[in-house]
């Protein structure tokens, strides 16, 4: 069992660290849709453009976001395969609902970074940066779709490693209430 408790606190740092890099991208996406925006209104207003950075800060956070979801792919394998050995342990119980928290939480903050993306998409005039964004919001999609992955299966581990409840005592039985012996006598009401 330590070893699956160790390795639960390795995947729990692990999601942390993801969890904390979504963070980031979210500042970074918010920043290119603000950017994407104010592009938007100059070419409607038909001024030039001045942003000549935007293109190649879009691929470099594509590029960003391709190894984020290298990683994120290999999280629904690894809870996996300790799903198969888990057993009921409250040892083991305590990091698993702390993984499956953090792996909610990811999947969250994925599923804000594709909206993020999308709202950035959906901005961009120009067709070259309409390719890449398209591109981010697939890989953003992706990443989320396996974020959910990965929480429904530590989901299933935390209450794979649950300890079994203590048996029940039997129940006292129910105890009657003392019944009035009742003789009527006719014409008196009961």
């Amino acid at each position: 069992m330590d070893s699956i408790v160790q390795s639960l606190h390795t995947l729990e740092t692990s999601l942390t660290m993801l969890g904390s890099r979504a963070s980031t991208f979210q500042g970074k996406l918010e920043d290119l849709l603000f950017r994407a925006q104010k592009m938007a209104q100059k070419a409607k207003n038909n001024l030039p453009e001045t942003d000549t950075m935007y293109s190649y800060d879009v691929q470099h956070l594509r590029h960003q976001l391709r190894d984020l979801s290298n990683q994120v792919e290999t999280l629904p394998t690894a809870v996996g395969e300790l799903e198969r050995i888990a057993v009921p342990d409250a040892a083991t119980n305590g990091p698993a609902q702390s993984v499956s928290r953090l792996a909610t939480t990811l999947g969250r903050s994925l599923a804000l970074l594709h909206e993020h993306a999308l709202l950035a998409a959906q901005h961009i005039r120009s067709a070259e940066h309409k390719v890449e964004a398209w591109y981010l919001v697939q890989e953003t999609e992706q990443m989320s779709e396996k974020a959910k992955a990965t929480a429904g299966v530590t989901q299933r581990l935390a209450l794979k490693t649950a300890p079994a409840p203590a048996p029940a005592s039997p129940a006292p039985a129910p105890v009657q209430p003392p019944t009035r012996p009742s003789n009527p006598t006719p014409g008196s009401a009961v």
